[in-house]
C-alpha cells in the first residue's frame, strides 16, 4: 500500500457500508493516515495490509494475511485480522 493508492483507499474506507464494523467511515485525510500507518507497520514489523488488484491492475480492496500461529518456542508477531474490504462490494468478505 502506497501513498499513490489514496484515491482508491479513500473511496473504500469512506464507504459507510464497507466500514460498518469500524467506528465509522473515514475521511480522505484519515485514509492517508491509514496508508501511512500501514507503511509504518511494514517498516517496524515487516508486514501490513496488502492492496488487492485484478490481473489488469484494477483496484479490488485491501486485506491482511492473518498470523496462523508458530511452532512452540517461536514468538508471535502481532495478531492479524481476517476482514477483506472490497470496492464495489460494499461489504466485508
Amino acid at each position: 500500500m502506497l501513498p499513490t493508492d489514496i484515491d482508491d483507499m479513500a473511496d473504500l474506507v469512506g464507504d459507510p457500508e464497507v466500514m460498518r464494523f469500524y467506528p465509522g467511515p473515514k475521511t480522505r485525510e484519515q485514509a492517508a493516515a491509514w496508508i501511512a500507518w500501514n507503511q509504518r507497520n511494514y517498516a517496524e514489523h515487516g508486514h501490513g495490509l496488502w492492496i488487492i488488484e485484478t490481473h489488469e491492475g484494477d483496484f479490488v480492496g485491501d486485506c491482511v494475511v492473518p498470523e496462523q500461529g508458530r511452532p512452540a518456542g517461536v514468538a508471535r508477531a502481532v495478531p492479524g485480522e481476517a476482514g477483506i474490504p472490497t470496492a464495489g462490494d460494499s461489504g466485508m468478505r
